[in-house]
């Protein structure tokens, strides 16, 4: 079967679904396929459900799609900053996971009114414009609505991005992967990519904000599944092999013992600290408080993994209800108690007021302690 289009039944685990586009690379690769027919192994794939087949394919596919619904969580690129794409203290209350993928790109919200769609094709079949148009013309064809493709490969409606997509390239394989924003809840997606810390300076990808809308903005009454079929057929259209199209449900709990031990470690890697913080490069983040007493402004200096302050500079303290001396004390106290130290806002609080030997200038390590409490926002993952 040279194409492939397939949906995921019951899962909406963005841990699990993003480890599924991993699986695939693997699963639909027709270099590994090769290599297992030739020793004699058949390449098992387990799929059931409305649509569906059983049992060996012969080969994998030359062209693969695949289509998911996430449930509400926030995914960076791999080479982004968490604490300058989302507000991390936010997602932490409304318990909204926060997830790095392995391909590149900017920050994105999913929810429920989203679909996520994955090309998974050779490295040399890749073609990214391509399949933004195959997502363009499928809205087009089904819906009337101006859709239309930039250059990025963002899926615009009537000029407001509908779909922003992103790449991965390992081996003789890609997929080329996006979100389409179907029904989502746009206050929720703003909120949650509206960081407070926006002035993190990094080498990191920065993502492109953009006014976005909803295809249901255009199409009051269009559901999840009406896209799923217009993006099935178009995608068909332009690489099936027949004229039937054949939309397959991969029943993730049916799958065989190693297939499903790939996704269940693939998925606890993508939800692990050390990817999701510790794939952070270094950064410095300035920050600025003001109290009834004065202004302090600094910078803090991250290591990577944001696990450490490195250091901290351009300490600036105005105070005018304490003596003259009392800014040099307060910087000098700052910069003591925090290079080297553990990057959490209730370490930085307690070390801070652990290492005051100034009585007279209490009041204002109380109030720093209170503010870098609340300033760092918990790690996500942690």
């Amino acid at each position: 079967m040279g194409t492939r289009v397939a949906t995921l039944r019951g899962s909406t685990d963005p841990f699990r679904n993003l480890a599924v586009e991993e699986w695939l690379l693997g699963r639909w690769s027709r270099k590994a396929a090769a290599a297992a027919a030739a020793a004699g192994v058949a390449a098992q794939e387990q799929v059931a459900g409305k649509g569906g087949k059983n049992g060996a394919e012969s080969h994998a596919p030359r062209f693969g799609l695949l289509l998911y619904v996430n449930a509400p969580c926030v995914v960076i690129g791999r080479m982004q900053n968490p604490f300058k794409e989302a507000d991390l203290a936010f997602l932490a209350r409304q318990r909204i996971p926060l997830l790095r993928r392995r391909s590149g790109g900017g920050a994105v919200f999913h929810d429920l009114g989203n679909l996520n769609y994955c090309f998974v094709q050779s490295r040399e079949d890749l073609d990214r414009s391509l399949n933004a148009q195959i997502v363009a013309r499928a809205l087009v064809t089904a819906f009337g609505v101006p859709a239309s493709a930039n250059p990025r490969g963002d899926i615009l409606l009537d000029g407001r991005k509908a779909s922003g997509c992103a790449q991965r390239i390992t081996g003789d394989m890609s997929y080329h992967h996006g979100t389409l924003l179907v029904r989502s809840d746009l206050a929720q997606l703003w909120r949650t990519l509206s960081s407070p810390w926006s002035k993190v300076k990094a080498r990191a990808t920065d993502s492109v904000r953009s006014v976005v809308a909803n295809l249901s903005d255009f199409v009051p009454d269009v559901t999840h599944q009406l896209v799923i079929e217009a993006l099935a057929q178009e995608f068909w259209r332009v690489h099936g092999e027949t004229s039937d199209l054949s939309v397959e449900e991969i029943a993730l709990d049916a799958l065989p013992k190693q297939e499903a031990t790939f996704i269940a470690d693939e998925a606890a890697t993508l939800a692990s600290p050390d990817w999701i913080v510790g794939a952070t490069l270094p950064f410095s983040v300035p920050l600025h408080a003001s109290f009834a007493w004065g202004e302090l402004s600094l910078d803090l200096m991250i290591g990577r993994g944001a696990t450490v302050v490195e250091r901290v500079e351009q300490i600036s303290v105005r105070c005018w209800t304490h003596r003259e001396e009392t800014r040099e004390e307060l910087a000098q106290a700052i910069s003591n108690a925090w290079t080297g130290a553990p990057f959490s806002g209730a370490e930085l609080a307690h070390l801070l007021v652990a290492s005051d030997g100034e009585p007279s200038h209490g009041d204002c390590i109380q109030d720093i302690a209170a503010w870098i409490h609340d300033q760092v926002p918990p790690l996500p993952g942690l």
